[in-house]
């Protein structure tokens, strides 16, 4: 077990073991807990370690054993942000419901919200007003751009718009689909 644990903890783990070997009671016999583990290469993972103890002719003897539970921990950590997004989500459903036909109000909910759940810089609602794609609301760095209009062919928005599909951009600088200038601004 000293093997794959971190030096900071190799102290109190020799304690625990002759304490346990003295005859003392611990807590972590025959449980399961999960701990830190350290690979060859220094880099820290979660393990689970299970202990127990056997009496024989030849004395007392402890068997360890343990499991790499660093998949198992992405896992959690996904479905627990997937939760916390899902639930931020109907949170908002909810504000906009009780906002009514507060068409502004409903507005700003859905720029600060959607900038808060995606962890963006900014939020921007636009709308179509003939050959402009308007900026309607917005939210973090675009707030002070409410109103700006952009050319409707030019603009990923538009193109939203024009072809009735969502459009995905990962990268403003490079996408030609993309009002580059706008997107500076």
């Amino acid at each position: 077990l000293s093997v794959v644990m971190p030096e900071r903890f190799q102290k109190h783990h020799e304690q625990g073991m002759k304490r346990m070997a003295a005859g003392a009671p611990s807590k972590l016999l025959n449980t399961t807990v999960e701990l830190i583990g350290i690979r060859r290469n220094g880099l820290e993972f979660p393990i689970e370690l299970s202990l127990s103890s056997l009496e024989s002719s030849g004395g007392r003897c402890f068997t360890g054993m343990i499991r790499d539970i660093t998949d198992r921990k992405l896992v959690e950590n996904d479905l627990e942000s997937e939760a916390k997004r899902r639930n931020a989500i109907i949170q908002t459903q909810t504000a906009v419901s009780q906002a009514g036909l507060n068409f502004e109000k409903v507005l700003h909910i859905i720029t600060t919200s959607a900038q808060s759940i995606t962890g963006a810089q900014a939020s921007i609602v636009e709308m179509a007003e003939g050959s402009e794609m308007v900026y309607m609301a917005a939210s973090g760095t675009a707030e002070t751009y409410i109103g700006l209009r952009l050319n409707i062919n030019k603009s990923l928005s538009g193109l939203c718009v024009l072809s009735h599909k969502i459009q995905r951009c990962d990268d403003t600088e490079v996408d030609h689909r993309v009002d580059t200038e706008a997107c500076r601004l």
